[in-house]
């Protein structure tokens, strides 16, 4: 990683609500050109349910509740689990190239900021900022060929009455947790700090990713006019909301330390003619992979692990991809 004097800073804060526009705005800066830079962009979103890259939408919330009463919901490049965001919640985002990524000292930007509010907090679990033993910020990551994208909530005082209506977390994650409901795991930083308010928890970040990284001063932006109208027809596009939700003949479901698997096949004459993976889990390359590799394959357990066995992942990948097929194949064991 190099010195921060040889990064330049730049500070984007969105004048818009509206969680599309945001995040077309948030994949233009991951396609820009990011030579020697690293870019901070903050966001708001009124009423919205934002789910990861490769969740099933028709699970994780009740979007059609939400959109009935005004909200949107959203999809975004990264993995990770479903999230709600409302006008009591700030988004970040770092964005830089592969070779700049560095994940302690994005969190450092954040954790300052948090400090010189009077709020101490800490980066638990696998993806979670927590303070007092309770979540107030999940983070989510996305690693294209040339750039890399870190991001991430805040909640300063949010509703959490929408949250639990909106969100539908699985029994098991909420069991694997020890907790008895989503409440009980979150904290609004409004709750150990009465008197923060948006603006200071704003000024707050900005400072603390300036004294990280130098660079001018926050610049406002106005997502909808400055994104290419390809990005905005995508994020509010019904394909990439929702997406073909097959009706599959076969489904499996299982959740691992790392994250929940749900695996829907269509088989027909007894091969594999589509194949959907849908995950929280962090790594959306990962996900991708297993389903990518099964179209054609016959529809036999033997055949479905060879495909998974003849894929080629990097790092914890590895370990992910055995307890997957350790999971599929003890399946059918002796059947």
């Amino acid at each position: 990683m190099p010195e921060k004097s040889q990064l330049k800073g730049n500070i984007y804060i969105s004048s818009s609500s509206n969680p599309w526009h945001n995040q077309a705005f948030e994949e233009m800066l991951l396609e820009r050109d990011h030579q020697r830079q690293i870019s901070f962009y903050l966001w708001r979103n009124e009423r919205a349910v934002v789910i990861g890259r490769h969740q099933n939408a028709w699970k994780e919330c009740d979007w059609q509740a939400l959109e009935r009463e005004g909200g949107r919901l959203a999809r975004r490049v990264s993995g990770g689990g479903a999230v709600f965001h409302d006008a009591g919640n700030i988004n970040f985002t770092f964005v830089m190239e592969k070779e700049n990524y560095n994940l302690p000292g994005q969190l450092k930007v954040i954790l300052r900021a948090l400090r010189a509010l009077g709020v101490e907090a800490v980066f638990a679990g696998r993806n979670d900022l927590e303070a007092n033993g309770r979540k107030f910020s999940g983070n989510a990551f996305c690693h294209r060929k040339r750039n890399s994208l870190h991001h991430g909530t805040i909640l300063l005082n949010a509703d959490f009455g929408l949250l639990e209506k909106y969100l539908r977390a699985s029994a098991d994650k909420i069991s694997s947790k020890g907790v008895p409901s989503l409440r009980s795991r979150v904290v609004n930083l409004r709750e150990l700090q009465p008197s923060l308010t948006m603006e200071r928890l704003k000024e707050s970040l900005a400072a603390a990713f300036s004294a990280e990284y130098g660079g001018p001063e926050p610049q406002e932006v106005d997502t909808h006019k400055l994104s290419p109208p390809h990005l905005l027809e995508k994020f509010a596009s019904w394909e990439w909301r929702l997406g073909a939700s097959p009706a599959c003949d076969v489904s499996y479901e299982r959740r691992f330390a790392w994250g929940g698997v749900e695996l829907l096949l269509c088989v027909s004459l007894g091969k594999i003619t589509e194949a959907r993976v849908f995950s929280d889990a962090m790594d959306g390359d990962f996900i991708a992979m297993l389903g990518d590799c099964l179209p054609g394959r016959r529809f036999l357990t033997e055949e479905i692990v060879a495909a998974w066995r003849g894929l080629d992942p990097d790092g914890a990948q590895k370990e992910q991809l055995e307890d997957v097929i350790a999971w599929f194949a003890g399946l059918f064991a002796g059947k």
